[in-house]
């Protein structure tokens, strides 16, 4: 069973002036909204249970995207919390005895040490070489200073400011993001929501907002594609020009001089995100960025506004019950009523589908015509097991943005340390060229968790004599 490939289209996008246009537009609206919308549960939960269509249509959103971000942190993802790590390297090979030699009583030792709350992060790395220590190298980052040391090497500690260096690189001033705000950031977050949040829900009328009950078609990905249909409700918000135009000029101005807005994608780094996917390239973001789109939104909000009704811009939400089947913000091009990835551009996209033993995830974040973020997992529930395949993409692994996995993992056991379940996992469609490669998590001694990782088909790959490479990761509490 092969992995399942999304394909992209890329599309180039103007600009005139060198100022960002529609797609940062977009994207920065769109983010707000989100921001919004995960924020406006806590809200709408007070109202009881005599809510409108409007009230329930951010309503279940809300919850949509507050259960998702609680399962992320639950994970406790690895080095986004406080741990403690030490991970032991080694390998082997079959079939060419000069590299087995080598490799023999050799290991990498690298162990980290995290602190997100204090913004502290310590790693070190000892390479040992057919049992003699060779090279150990020590790096940290802590209160925006970057640090580092070859002990084996010199006696010596480099340190420098990350701020220092970026503001000696720039005519601006450089803030850098600030992840260990975590608490911060949310309640910036929510005191944008009180700005914006409410200010979308401004333009539902009778004419642009629809609710319709009845049947839709959802698509199911198992061994072969099909869709099924399902019995439901469906929110539409299709603005006019009218209505859009009117929201961009109000929205520009709330956001011209808003240092809160300014502080939160600075500190976030959204505001970063968006405009290295804008530009190709890593850039900062500062608060000229959001003064300067400001402008050039209210400047150009009838052009905008009528651009985007033209392509028939809309909002949907598609319900089974009470559980979100799908949520997409897109513009159907094509005007038939359906927003198709092929077809249409498609801005934002979510499906959460429970079929018979099967369930499916899917995230699209495509603000400016080429993905942030996108993944796919699909798995059946094979009693003791789960078994189904992950494709994830982010713009920010430039060497090799799409990552497909196949699993087989049990229920309820996975490692403490990366929060994987245990199980095997194949790479073999992630790495082509004939390539296959299998990893297999499995619990270690002394409460460590053990990976091997094996690959063949190096003899295809201009390797000559080495049949396998079996790469063992020890990793346990403590550094």
């Amino acid at each position: 069973m092969k992995a399942l490939s999304f394909y992209v289209m890329l599309q180039e996008q103007e600009k005139k002036g060198g100022k960002p246009y529609f797609f940062i537009g977009v994207a920065a609206i769109f983010i707000a909204v989100l921001v919004g919308i995960l924020l406006l549960g806590k809200t709408v939960l007070s109202m009881g249970l005599f809510l409108s269509p409007k009230q329930k249509f951010l309503k279940y959103q809300a919850d949509y995207f507050n259960e998702k971000l609680k399962t992320v942190e639950a994970l406790e993802i690895f080095p986004l919390t406080k741990k403690n790590i030490t991970f032991t390297i080694s390998g082997e090979v079959r079939g060419n005895k000069e590299g087995a030699k080598y490799l023999e009583d050799s290991s990498i030792v690298m162990k980290t040490k995290t602190n997100p709350e204090k913004g502290s992060y310590q790693a070190s790395l000892l390479f040992n070489l057919m049992g003699e220590d060779v090279l150990d190298y020590y790096g940290e980052y802590e209160d925006g200073k970057i640090g580092f040391a070859f002990p084996s090497l010199e006696k010596k500690f480099y340190q420098g400011e990350i701020q220092s260096i970026l503001s000696n690189s720039s005519d601006e001033e450089i803030e850098l993001p600030n992840f260990n705000k975590k608490k911060e950031n949310r309640k910036l977050a929510e005191k944008l929501f009180k700005k914006y949040g409410s200010l979308i829900s401004e333009y539902f009328t009778e004419e642009n907002f629809t609710v319709e009950k009845g049947s839709f078609r959802m698509p199911i990905y198992g061994e072969d594609f099909k869709e099924k249909e399902f019995k439901g409700t469906i929110y539409t918000f299709k603005p006019s020009a009218e209505d859009l135009e009117r929201f961009f000029e109000k929205f520009a101005d709330k956001l011209e001089k808003d240092e809160d807005c300014a502080k939160f994608l600075i500190q976030s780094g959204l505001g970063s995100v968006i405009l290295s996917n804008v530009y190709d390239e890593n850039v900062f973001f500062t608060e000229s960025n959001l003064s300067d789109f400001a402008d050039w939104l209210r400047e150009n909000a009838e052009e905008l506004a009528e651009e985007l009704e033209e392509k028939h811009i809309k909002w949907v939400l598609t319900m089974e019950g009470n559980q979100v089947q799908r949520i997409q913000v897109g513009a159907d091009r094509e005007d038939d009523g359906e927003i198709d990835e092929g077809e249409d551009e498609v801005f934002l996209d979510c499906i959460s589908i429970l079929y018979e033993k099967q369930r499916e995830e899917y995230f699209l974040l495509n603000p400016n015509g080429s993905p942030i973020l996108q993944f796919h997992n699909v798995y059946k529930d094979k009693g003791s097991t789960f078994e189904g395949r992950f494709s994830f993409y982010s713009s920010g692994i430039p060497t090799s943005p799409y990552i497909f996995i196949e699993y087989s993992v049990e229920k309820g056991k996975k490692d403490k340390i990366l929060s994987l379940p245990y199980g095997e996992y194949d790479f073999s469609d992630a790495l082509g060229d004939g390539l296959r490669a299998k990893m297999t998590v499995k619990n270690g001694k002394k409460n460590s968790t053990d990976y091997e990782i094996k690959i063949s088909g190096l003899e295809e790959d201009d390797l000559p004599g080495i049949k396998t490479l079996s790469i063992h990761v020890n990793a346990k509490e403590g550094a």
